[in-house]
């Protein structure tokens, strides 16, 4: 309820992918691109009982128009060995000599930040990395492939993220001042397609949804 009131909520992800693609590096502080992330999964409901067990029993389904909307992505997931993940090494190693041959200034600040953030990397011209660190949102390692994940990403680059989930919940619980509209994706009842739930708790699920969302769809499992 708390979602339909507030929006989704941005989540930072980190992917540790980085150090594998580019092990040549040594000026990684913190993970690229982790500005927050939102998840969505294409496993099916009756199919879902280990996807359940780690992110919880009830789902919203949005509509084909707001993904579309917002850039949901598929996932991909890369296992760190193999002809596949050379490819990507390579890729990221190009992309990572383009970077350091427009990183002027080694010890100055904004520079260093072209490492993390594809907005600075565009900034100073190393548009090689900004493609890269594109591709990059989109990873995670090969061992959380049953997830079958669709991806929203923060396109503003948003810090100061709380050190767990369950704090960045609480500190936007409600979401206070630029809170509601820096750290949330809002949507409203038109975006929203169908809700999952346990099939014994459809009928509490109906009474506790706001007037709005009382015609949609409900799926059990």
């Amino acid at each position: 309820m708390k979602i339909l009131d507030n929006g989704f909520a941005w989540v930072p992800n980190a992917r540790l992918l980085i150090k594998d693609l580019v092990p040549e590096q040594g000026r990684f502080i913190r993970e690229p691109q982790e500005f927050g992330m939102i998840s969505f999964s294409s496993v099916k409901p009756h199919k879902s009982s280990a996807h359940r067990e780690k992110f919880g029993n009830y789902g919203i389904v949005m509509k084909q128009e707001w993904h579309a909307q917002n850039c949901t992505h598929k996932v991909f997931y890369l296992k760190n060995s193999g002809f596949v993940f050379s490819c990507f090494k390579f890729l990221f190693s190009f992309a990572y000599k383009n970077l350091l041959q427009n990183v002027r200034y080694e010890d100055d600040a904004f520079y260093g930040m072209g490492y993390e953030n594809k907005n600075i990397a565009g900034v100073i011209g190393a548009n090689e990395w900004v493609k890269a660190l594109s591709i990059y949102e989109y990873l995670e390692p090969y061992e959380n492939k049953n997830e079958k994940e669709w991806r929203v990403v923060n396109p503003m680059p948003l810090y100061g993220f709380a050190d767990s989930k369950e704090e960045i919940i609480k500190n936007i619980d409600p979401p206070q001042n630029w809170a509601q509209f820096l750290h949330m994706l809002k949507f409203n009842a038109e975006d929203v397609s169908a809700f999952v739930c346990p099939e014994p708790e459809i009928e509490n699920l109906k009474l506790c949804l706001p007037p709005h969302y009382k015609n949609k769809e409900i799926i059990g499992y």
